[in-house]
């Protein structure tokens, strides 16, 4: 069973919200879009209805029906390969994960970040011993939106 956004959010000790930001965005159709197209509340008509009429849902349609089945638990699991430094070519079966896990959570990417985890979130990293050395070469304001 998959997480949902909200364990996401809980789970993962990177990335968590903050009380001193804020963020506003006005309602808008594209953010129901998606969750109402996998909803299967509308008819098979009326999405073709809605497919027609929108080249953004026609495409956002196509993204769900090529990738809404790719299995992609994967990406807790294959960290980036050793030689990624190397790589001249993408991934492309990452890729396929990647975009079937950003569907299934909505188009929302902070989801597939903390979903992915690993060095997408720099879990290889000690910000408690990291934080220490910058004292010496990064200025306190800086400093001081870096502390968590």
């Amino acid at each position: 069973r998959l997480p949902t956004e909200v364990q996401l959010r809980l789970d993962q000790p990177f990335g968590k919200d903050s009380l001193s930001q804020s963020f506003k965005n006005a309602a808008t159709f594209r953010h129901v879009l998606l969750p109402l197209l996998k909803s299967g509340y509308l008819t098979d008509d009326e999405v073709e209805h809605l497919t027609v009429a929108s080249l953004l849902v026609r495409q956002l349609f196509n993204l769900w029906k090529e990738y809404g089945e790719v299995d992609f638990t994967q990406l807790r699991r294959e960290f980036l390969p050793p030689d990624w430094n190397s790589q001249t070519d993408f991934d492309t079966e990452r890729l396929r994960m990647l975009m079937a896990c950003l569907l299934h959570y909505n188009g929302s990417l902070p989801a597939v970040v903390r979903y992915a985890g690993g060095p997408y979130v720099a879990a290889h990293r000690n910000p408690a011993d990291i934080l220490p050395r910058l004292h010496q070469i990064v200025d306190e304001d800086v400093l001081s939106n870096l502390q968590w």
